[in-house]
């Protein structure tokens, strides 16, 4: 037999088996990364609206807290002086939660943030100073003021002032320029801040929306391999599987007689080309063995009738001849033996023929009683 070479079942199997588990790790990752990246869009979402929010309560705030100590440095109403220090708690609750915010932020974002919580801080010690004179000015009682104001120590010349220039030096601090200044500084950094978060989040948010789109594409892209792939898979089958095995027993249903000539050609993978050099194999050396065992049983047949019909030929002229009764009868027990046994030879060299095909049919009529008895 040939050397055999070509891809085996197992191989074959084997690359079925990478083709489809690796369109479906590529379709289960592609979903995993659509999750990924509208999880990640939601979240910049999340993050914009918080900064946005975040943003405008510190505007709010600044601009509250103004007013309402403006309203009680030029009204010295103390439900005004109250509402004052709610907007500071609520300033310094931001304040306090903005180190979780700015774990999300970028340096610049993060300074611009704290840059403007700063100049908050160092406004409301504006606010403190107006309010210390206003309080100096109205005399309110200790008791009714926070430790900030208590504690707060106005300069010599503030403390030489009368009650009237006190309140006057609080509203001005309050409407002067560099107050003005200072809360344009804090609503420019915080637009500032916003224009950064804005920049980056939408950033993410158009990387989160074509990585999106980018997994779609591979869905796309992957239903189409899926398909061009099924149908190099169904090739591959059939080339090395259905193709092979067709055109054998295509072959193989023909085989009738050993003496045939049929031969196999191997294709497909390892094992359909190992049967077909196999069968090819044993079918010629069947066939060789029958061709030697019908050369064998002619040769020996032609060379036993040949004797045979010696012996049935003195046979005949013994019986001419003188011989005694009882050797009469011992040559017609011979001549039936031979006959017999030329018969066993004759049907051997049929049953050759047979196997040639070369045995032919002659009709002619018969009495099947005659015929019968004869043989019985």
């Amino acid at each position: 037999m040939h050397p055999i070479k070509g891809m085996n079942q197992k191989q074959l199997y084997l690359i079925v088996s990478l083709i489809f588990f690796t369109v479906v790790f590529l379709s289960v990752y592609s979903v995993y990364y659509i999750q990924i990246c509208v999880r990640q869009e939601v979240q910049a979402e999340a993050n914009k609206s918080k900064y946005h929010l975040l943003s405008e309560k510190i505007v709010d705030l600044n601009n509250e807290k103004t007013d309402e100590v403006r309203k009680f440095i030029a009204t010295g109403n103390m439900d005004y002086f109250y509402s004052y220090w709610q907007v500071i708690k609520k300033i310094n609750t931001i304040h306090d939660s903005m180190s979780k915010m700015q774990r999300d932020m970028i340096t610049q974002e993060s300074r611009y943030l704290n840059t403007a919580m700063e100049d908050l801080t160092l406004l409301s010690y504006t606010d403190i100073r107006s309010i210390k004179l206003m309080t100096d000015a109205t005399s309110v009682k200790r008791d009714r003021l926070p430790p900030e104001i208590n504690e707060y120590v106005i300069n010599i010349e503030e403390k030489k002032m009368s009650l009237s220039e006190k309140r006057q030096q609080a509203l001005k601090l309050l409407f002067d320029e560099n107050y003005i200044n200072e809360k344009n500084v804090i609503t420019n950094n915080i637009i500032s801040f916003r224009k950064y978060v804005d920049e980056r989040l939408d950033s993410q948010l158009n990387d989160a929306k074509m990585g999106v789109q980018s997994a779609i594409n591979l869905q796309s892209w992957l239903q189409l391999f899926f398909v061009v792939t099924f149908i190099g898979i169904l090739v591959l089958l059939y080339l090395y599987n259905v193709q092979p095995i067709r055109s054998y027993t295509n072959i193989l249903t023909k085989v009738k007689k050993p003496n045939d000539t049929y031969e196999l050609k191997p294709t497909g993978s390892f094992e359909t080309k190992l049967l077909a050099n196999v069968f090819n194999h044993l079918y010629q050396s069947l066939v060789k063995a029958n061709q030697a065992k019908s050369e064998f049983l002619s040769m020996i047949t032609h060379e036993l009738r040949t004797p045979l019909n010696s012996i049935n030929g003195y046979i005949f002229l013994l019986k001419r001849s003188q011989i005694t009764y009882q050797q009469k009868q011992y040559l017609t027990v011979i001549e039936n033996s031979s006959r017999h046994l030329l018969l066993l030879i004759n049907q051997i060299l049929e049953f050759g023929k047979i196997e040639k095909g070369k045995l032919s049919v002659h009709f002619s009529e018969f009495d099947i009683r005659k015929t019968l008895k004869k043989q019985f």
